[in-house]
């Protein structure tokens, strides 16, 4: 699987992706602040599953998610730090990350997981 991290997430965060396959973050090529619209196309055109905070991404209307891609939204408490953020994702990895996460939206929040497939 290729995961693309959002730039509302640590760099620190690809590190945990990494054992779990191939992760690009948005600094890695050049689209740190680049619109939504231009985060998205880019994740599109490398088959990968986008991570990011952005509740946006989700609205299907607006972003769509071809077969085999996909959608992880991380619903992280605001007063994480970035080591809290960090322990959050390897938590989640270590217990969900050799799921297929392609064709589905899949929100994911301390103590909670739902994953919905994109048809």
């Amino acid at each position: 699987m290729m995961f693309f991290i959002d730039s509302n997430l640590p760099y620190s965060a690809k590190q945990a992706f990494l054992q779990y396959g191939k992760a690009l973050h948005t600094r890695d090529v050049g689209l740190k602040d680049a619109p939504d619209i231009v985060v998205h196309a880019y994740a599109v055109s490398q088959n990968a599953i986008l991570v990011t905070q952005d509740l946006e991404f989700s609205n299907l209307t607006l972003f769509s998610y071809p077969r085999g891609t996909g959608l992880i939204i991380l619903r992280i408490p605001s007063f994480y730090r970035k080591q809290y953020i960090e322990k959050f994702i390897d938590t989640f990895l270590s217990e969900h990350g050799r799921n297929d996460f392609t064709n589905a939206v899949t929100v994911v929040q301390p103590g909670w997981i739902r994953r919905r497939p994109i048809e």
